[in-house]
């Protein structure tokens, strides 16, 4: 039941355990309480919690009226606003009428934010038709769940430990802007997602109450800042609209969803996952070998070209793999000179073909890296075909403002035909079973990189682009598939797999553990967040290592941590294992590693890849103990890692039926886990 009271210029809602207050002078949410504590320290010095930049120009809102109606379940709230933007060349009175639509409903208690612009036709309409709204921002100032000092929060898909009090909260982001502003004595930074790719910031309080905030683009690009400031953070959402309005054309710029729960992580943030499925389904229709599938990742440099790597097949089918991924053996690698000409160092076209099918013969599918961003400054393609390439105000072929090469342009009809073309005739003249695709969302085009260009227009290109060329490569073989290399909940849904192996989770989560950073119980928050936050039915592919490392990080972490990573998530999705030298890495496996990884996988091929099995996030029974389960009806397994140096003793009833330094083991459910040993125990639900 809502109760809507209006006085005092006050809006006063109370929506089962959510009491919201906007002040009606300005239109700002004067305070939001969850079960009778403040849920966000929001005030009427944040203003109304949103920006707009029209034809990029930020606009500067007026408050003008609101409406209240209550629905099933809860009630709805409009606050209307008006505005001009900043414009020096803005005909004389140009008014734009910005709506921000807040929806409040229970079930969970949920408050959903959506904001809505149009031209309205006033001023000189002799000028030009149409405006162009850039961009838009939700914002939450000083979010905390009741007192700062309680409250902790997380940001799944970027790099801050879950569960981290929220006054020591320090971020390690990609870019590192300036003017960062102090947290309790600490300079903290803003954090930055690559575009499409902001996943949510969740909060926790000391009641046990906890706040998801999801962004929820129009279609695929959103930025998320999240930064130190008064008495909390500050968390912001972007969303890049591109979008032209002519006059009372009405359009839905941002939205955003706060979801309140009285749970734990564990029961709270699946409610995350199942919003990001409903807007951005994961594809269903995965061919039956990719259930259990084990990749083994070829750099073909490192292993002697085509014919090194048909020399290996044998020992890669003995590993327990069915897949090789080959990575890039055309000119250029993935600074494409040459799509279909392959370097010179590895071999001729008809030796790649050999490989394949050798590869074939001893039952091992072969996948390849597709590259649809970026291109050689000395290309051919640059020439022959600029209509490939965004291009600058006077016509040039864009640089990429971090890599040496040239933008391609993901909507020009000509490169996606030529992309997709391509892509078939690998697989239907070379053999290939599909396609890694590397950087997909964000490498062609930085955030605000391109002048007129918007990360929306980007990744949507981008993802319609992939769509397509799975269409096509499933028309000619169809276990074909596409494994993205995927950077957060909305690019989960553009391919078969995701491909989650990005430098700054592997080689930053192997640091943390290396050093005590993060306890295994610390690592099982930071794996179930990854999960929960993504789109429920999402399948992951896990690296052992990636071949970035080096290139990026300058170092290589190895040794039992990195061992007891990869083998703590071997059983978790699709196994991706790097063995290569690439880009500066030293070989791979050491010697003792084969038969780990070849017991690992034989286990894997008994249970067909636990595909159909759901996963679940049980509380350790220690906090050096990384643990999940596999369930499947009545039937279960648990999947116990030690991160510490110390042997663990722990209870976990059920049979012993996997130990990868075979040092484990126990009876009568009372076991002991050696150091960074992986335990895999059958049990009975």
């Amino acid at each position: 039941m809502a109760t809507i009271n209006i006085a005092d210029n006050a809006i006063a809602a109370e929506i089962g355990y959510v009491t919201l207050r906007i002040d009606l002078r300005t239109g700002s949410i004067a305070a939001l309480e969850y079960r009778g504590r403040p849920a966000l320290n929001v005030g009427c010095e944040t203003g109304p919690g949103f920006a707009f930049r029209v034809d990029g120009f930020r606009a500067q809102p007026a408050f003008v009226g609101h409406e209240c109606e209550e629905i099933e379940g809860g009630a709805t709230i409009r606050l209307s606003y008006e505005f001009s933007d900043g414009s020096p060349n803005e005909p004389p009175g140009r008014k734009y009428l910005a709506t921000q639509i807040l929806t409040v409903t229970r079930n969970p208690d949920t408050i959903e934010r959506v904001l809505r612009i149009k031209r309205l036709p006033t001023g000189d309409l002799t000028g030009p038709g149409l405006d162009k709204l850039r961009s838009a921002t939700l914002k939450l100032c000083g979010a905390a769940l009741g007192s700062i000092d309680a409250t902790r929060v997380s940001c799944p898909m970027l790099r801050v430990v879950p569960g981290t009090p929220l006054a020591e909260m320090r971020a390690r982001p990609r870019f590192f802007p300036s003017g960062t502003k102090p947290l309790h004595g600490q300079y903290d930074t803003v954090m930055r997602a690559p575009d499409g790719a902001p996943g949510c910031a969740a909060l926790e309080g000391a009641g046990g109450d906890h706040v998801s905030i999801t962004p929820l683009p129009a279609k695929c690009a959103a930025l998320l800042r999240v930064f130190g400031e008064r008495d909390g953070v500050t968390i912001e959402h972007e969303f890049a609209c591109s979008s032209w309005m002519d006059i009372a054309d009405e359009i839905e710029a941002a939205r955003q969803v706060i979801i309140f729960q009285h749970a734990a992580w564990r029961g709270a943030l699946p409610a995350a996952g199942k919003l990001m499925a409903d807007h951005f389904p994961p594809k269903t229709d995965l061919p039956a070998w990719a259930d259990n599938a084990i990749v083994y990742e070829s750099e073909p440099t490192f292993d002697g070209g085509f014919a090194g790597i048909r020399g290996k097949l044998d020992a890669i089918k003995k590993l327990g793999a069915n897949a090789v991924y080959v990575m890039p053996w055309h000119v250029g690698a993935y600074c494409t000179r040459e799509y279909y000409t392959p370097d010179p160092k590895l071999g001729t076209i008809d030796d790649l073909k050999a490989t394949v099918a050798a590869a074939h013969d001893v039952g091992l599918k072969v996948l390849f890296d597709l590259l649809t961003n970026i291109a050689h400054p000395d290309s051919p393609l640059v020439k022959e075909h600029p209509e490939f390439f965004y291009r600058d105000q006077g016509g040039r072929v864009r640089s990429h403002s971090s890599w040496a090469s040239r933008c391609l342009d993901p909507a020009s009809p000509q490169l996606r035909r030529y992309l997709a073309d391509y892509a078939s005739w690998c697989v239907a003249e070379l053999g290939a079973d599909g396609f890694r695709v590397d950087a997909d969302a964000h490498r062609g085009a930085n955030w605000n990189c391109l002048p007129g260009l918007q990360p929306h227009e980007h990744s949507h290109a981008v993802f319609t682009l992939l769509d397509e060329i799975r269409d096509s490569i499933r028309s000619i073989n169809p276990d074909a598939i596409m494994m993205p290399e995927c950077f957060g909940p909305i690019q989960a849904s553009i391919g078969d797999m995701v491909c989650y192996q990005w430098l700054f989770w592997v080689d930053w989560a192997m640091e943390l553990l290396s050093d005590g950073r993060l306890t295994g119980a610390g690592f099982q928050r930071l794996i179930a967040e990854q999960i929960m936050t993504m789109p429920t039915g999402t399948k992951f592919a896990y690296y052992s290592h990636t071949h970035d490392s080096l290139a990026f990080l300058k170092r290589d972490v190895r040794g039992p941590v990195a061992r007891a990573y990869f083998a703590s998530l071997a059983f978790l999705g699709a196994g991706v294992m790097y063995f290569g030298g690439g880009w500066g890495m030293g070989a791979r496996p050491e010697p003792d590693e084969v038969d780990e990884y070849r017991r690992m996988f034989a286990l894997r091929n008994a249970c067909n890849g636990f595909a159909g099995y759901a996963t679940e996030f049980p509380e350790p029974p220690d906090a050096d103990v990384f643990i999940y389960r596999k369930v499947a009806g009545a039937h279960s397994y648990a999947f116990l890692t030690n991160f510490s140096n110390e042997a663990m003793h722990v209870e976990q009833p059920g049979e012993e039926v996997f130990s990868r330094t075979g040092k484990s083991g126990g009876a009568g459910g009372s076991i002991v886990i050696a150091p960074y040993d992986t335990l895999v125990v059958e049990t009975q639900t």
